[in-house]
């Protein structure tokens, strides 16, 4: 008789284990099955952060490029047409852009150790665009010892800003102010956006060519503005 009592408390004693080890089994299972739709949530969410950022960044590209582009070209356009110059669209086209801002300043063009006198402006227009545009993979082709690659890159880098410096600054001294032109140019190597917001400020101001406000190729007067 004991021994059967002894057994039925055994035998009860293993069904509270076993209906305790049912309870851990469903709340672990409840347990993980918060933790996935809280995952689930959280990649909700961070999808939707992602599409948001991603929004964002694209409106802010867009005013990004309406600021370094196209509101410089608009103020390019309005320089060329007050200097009488024909192709005043060159303003919108890329590369094109740059050759009319090698073209309207009727100076001397001096960087580095050369000079171009201002009849000779649109050869040195052509090479530093072809330059900036082809110079990399010529040096690459020509990078049969790395030594001289690294030389040439560094020599082009340098010819580069020193034509783009040269440029802007005499666009700034044939349009602005003759005194803030080498400030502006220097800080705009570093911050493209200063020379578009100078372009606008001096867009309206007749160039400074000292024989009036029209531009002159070497057929003469090409328009008087």
């Amino acid at each position: 008789m004991e021994t059967f009592l002894l057994s039925a408390e055994v035998a009860s004693e293993i069904g509270n284990v076993e209906d305790i080890l049912a309870s851990l089994e469903n709340s672990s299972g409840s347990v993980f099955g918060i933790v996935s739709s809280l995952a689930g949530i959280v990649g909700i969410l961070g999808s939707a952060a992602i599409a948001v950022i991603s929004i964002a960044l694209a409106i802010i590209g867009f005013i990004w490029m309406i600021i370094t582009y196209l509101i410089p070209a608009i103020a390019l356009f309005v320089m060329a047409r007050r200097a009488g110059y024909k192709n005043a669209w060159f303003a919108f086209i890329p590369f094109l852009q740059t050759y009319l801002e090698y073209m309207l300043p009727k100076r001397e063009f001096k960087a580095l150790f050369f000079k171009f006198p201002t009849e000779k402006r649109q050869v040195i227009a052509l090479i530093a665009i072809l330059a900036s545009v082809f110079g990399t993979a010529v040096i690459g082709m020509l990078n049969v010892v790395p030594a001289v690659g690294q030389i040439l890159d560094i020599a082009l880098a340098v010819f580069l800003y020193a034509c783009a410096w040269r440029k802007m600054y005499d666009m700034l001294c044939t349009f602005g102010n003759k005194e803030a032109a080498l400030p502006v140019s220097v800080f705009s190597l570093i911050l493209p956006i200063v020379y578009a917001i100078a372009l606008v400020v001096c867009m309206k101001n007749p160039p400074d060519y000292g024989e009036g406000c029209y531009y002159m190729d070497r057929q003469g007067f090409v328009e008087q503005a």
